[in-house]
């Protein structure tokens, strides 16, 4: 994992150094010293897997292969409302919009990409979806 990927995985969730610490079991310390600076993070492999789990579990997903002309490779699936209706809005890049599906095309899309082996991010889409489809209405009138 790059050091810019934790930090931009980090800045997705709106999550503090602090908020990283306390959902991975990773000291704050070691945080401040792993995110500065460019290039690969030297870690442990248990800290570097703390991290990846809790930022994973979460909706962050770290893709194979890098996108051409971004440095970014995180995904997230999180339930909105947008314009009266329940969505999932999907973030694959901080350079471009968000994208609104609904819940029962995140279920679907959740179906294909665990048969292309993509565990995680069917999951991600999954409980989005589910969370999605809790979310209050709000009445205009």
């Amino acid at each position: 994992m790059q050091k810019s990927q934790l930090r931009a995985a980090r800045a997705m969730l709106d999550w503090s150094q602090e908020e990283l610490s306390k959902r991975s079991g990773v000291s704050i310390p070691t945080i401040k010293r792993l995110e500065p600076g460019t290039g690969e993070l030297s870690a442990r492999p248990e800290t570097l897997n703390k991290l990846i789990r809790a930022l994973e579990a979460h909706g962050i997903v770290f893709l194979e292969k890098p996108r051409v002309g971004l440095e970014l490779q995180v995904a997230t699936a999180v339930a909105s409302v947008v314009q009266g209706r329940r969505c999932v809005l999907i973030h694959t890049s901080p350079y471009e919009p968000a994208i609104a599906i609904l819940p029962s095309d995140a279920l679907r899309e959740a179906k294909a990409v665990r048969k292309d082996g993509n565990e995680e991010w069917a999951s991600s889409l999954e409980q989005a979806a589910h969370e999605a489809k809790k979310l209050p209405l709000k009445d205009d009138s």
